[in-house]
């Protein structure tokens, strides 16, 4: 059973992973994270657990940089999203991003936002084509990011929330 939990200090031996070349030059690790998980930030660590194992790990963010993906105020970012390549390929990410998990954590952590916004980069088709697996719509906009092009994907979740 997949499920999302804020990140804690005993989840950072299991998530301390390296992943491929080819995944790394385009998502940070984890660990790049712990240092500051308990200081006070705009942005929650969450892990990902897989039968209560924690397997994977990302960040959703409401500071400042939010603010090159959306012009939406109340939009929060998505960032630094990996599986320890041991649990790649087993469905578990995408069950992770489901848009009922998303939108709870939103309720939970960020209630008065509404949407979720990230960037992929241009050359990383498999991400772009699981984001989009995954619900998230390309906005047509594009930003320049540290290792090139990035395509913005958003979730919307203003209708859910609402109705």
């Amino acid at each position: 059973m997949v499920k999302i939990v804020e990140c804690q200090q005993q989840h950072f031996h299991a998530l301390s992973y390296s992943l491929s070349p080819e995944q790394a030059k385009f998502t940070a690790l984890p660990s790049v994270w712990f240092a500051d998980l308990n200081a006070k930030k705009p942005w929650k660590a969450f892990s990902i657990l897989s039968d209560d194992e924690p397997v994977g790990f990302f960040v959703l963010d409401q500071g400042e940089d939010r603010q090159k993906y959306s012009d939406n105020p109340q939009a929060v970012l998505l960032r630094s999203m990996s599986i320890h390549p041991d649990f790649q390929g087993l469905g578990i990410a995408k069950q992770a991003l489901s848009h009922q998990r998303l939108m709870s954590l939103l309720l939970h952590y960020f209630p008065s936002s509404h949407e979720i916004v990230l960037g992929v980069n241009h050359l990383n088709q498999r991400a772009y084509a699981f984001y989009l697996a995954c619900g998230f719509k390309h906005t047509q906009r594009e930003l320049m990011g540290i290792r090139g092009k990035q395509y913005i994907l958003s979730l919307d979740f203003s209708i859910c929330k609402h109705s």
